[in-house]
């Protein structure tokens, strides 16, 4: 029993240190060591020499860590997969909405374009029927005995100076049942569904001729409203020259009267 005890405890005593050297010198002549001294030099160059081959094992194992983790790793400015297909995506709705926006834009362009070729043609249209259905109408109304009442006019016989001075009245424009131009409503502007609108009236009070354009107004002379107006107007307003001629009178009766009015008030008493 004690022997078996011995023999385990030497084996233990064997695992941390040399074993014993036999049949060898205890000294050295050379170097002056003893057995036990150099028996400790070789166990411990072998305990160096196994250290050293283990962080080889250690970095191999390292390099085999490291190159998992590249494996793993993204490389470096390249993104993943998934974030790159919603960047791609999102590009690709962008576009597909500016194209759809381009063709909403051009549809609705040429949609205005032919409402404005429409609305063009309705007017001339509806112009040369109004001129085609006038010139209809009015030889009925020059010769008809029964709605012109001139009958008696037609047959009438004139002087030399009546007949000059219904020429001249001719030329004028002062004729029997005429009428007097008292204002223009004219459409400034290339077609029908874009423009302006401009007003030429002629002013009882002030006895002359003003224009309305927005907030501007400004004087002008009835020749220039006829030479003007003649292509732009859109609106003609005429009055009948007998009650023309009234409604001026008793304008400047007005006047007159205010102002003798006003004078006899300031008179002292």
């Amino acid at each position: 029993m004690l022997a078996a005890v011995l023999e385990m405890s030497r084996q233990e005593a064997g695992l941390s240190a040399p074993p014993p050297m036999e049949d060898e010198p205890t000294s050295s002549p050379d170097t002056g060591f003893g057995d036990t001294d150099v028996h400790d030099l070789a166990y411990h160059t072998d305990l160096l020499e196994t250290e050293s081959k283990q962080p080889a094992d250690v970095l191999d194992s390292l390099d085999l860590t490291m190159d998992e983790n590249k494996e793993n790793q993204t490389p470096e400015g390249v993104q993943p997969q998934g974030e790159l297909d919603w960047v791609q995506q999102y590009s690709l709705d962008q576009e597909r909405e500016e194209q759809e926006l381009q063709q909403a834009l051009a549809q609705s362009l040429q949609e205005h374009e032919a409402q404005e070729m429409r609305e063009d043609d309705d007017l001339k249209r509806a112009t040369e029927l109004s001129l085609q259905e006038f010139n209809n109408s009015l030889p009925e109304l020059l010769c008809s005995d029964e709605d012109s009442g001139n009958e008696d006019v037609l047959d009438m016989e004139y002087t030399e100076a009546e007949a000059e001075t219904l020429k001249r009245n001719a030329e004028s424009g002062d004729l029997a049942n005429s009428f007097r131009l008292i204002s223009v409503v004219s459409h400034i502007g290339s077609s029908s569904s874009s423009g302006h609108y401009i007003s030429d009236v002629y002013d009882m009070k002030k006895q002359s001729w003003l224009t309305y354009n927005d907030l501007d107004v400004s004087r002008t002379q009835e020749a220039a409203v006829q030479r003007d107006r003649d292509r732009s107007g859109y609106i003609f307003f005429y009055m009948h020259k007998d009650v023309f001629e009234q409604l001026s009178e008793m304008e400047r009766s007005g006047a007159s009267s205010t102002s003798e009015a006003g004078r006899n008030i300031l008179q002292p008493l």
